[in-house]
């Protein structure tokens, strides 16, 4: 590693690694987005909703979103 490299890792800038995983390779082919259009928005509600998001194994991010929908939820499967 450079000095400016490990620089910017002592200094806080760069803050990890990582690594990509091939999802079809591990059988995960099938991405998909879904809207999610809550029947009330209330605290309670969208708390309930989080819960249940990060539940499922599946999801891989969330968003809270204004306009036609309240989230917008990735979601990766297995088709086989």
């Amino acid at each position: 590693m450079s000095d400016r490299f490990r620089r910017l890792q002592r200094e806080g800038f760069i803050t990890g690694f990582g690594c990509r995983l091939d999802p079809r390779l591990m059988g995960f082919d099938l991405l998909v987005f879904i809207e999610v259009l809550l029947d009330k928005t209330t605290p309670d509600v969208f708390e309930e909703f989080s819960l249940a998001v990060r539940r499922a194994p599946e999801v891989l991010e969330c968003y809270m979103v204004a306009g036609g929908f309240d989230y917008l939820v990735k979601i990766r499967f297995r088709t086989h």
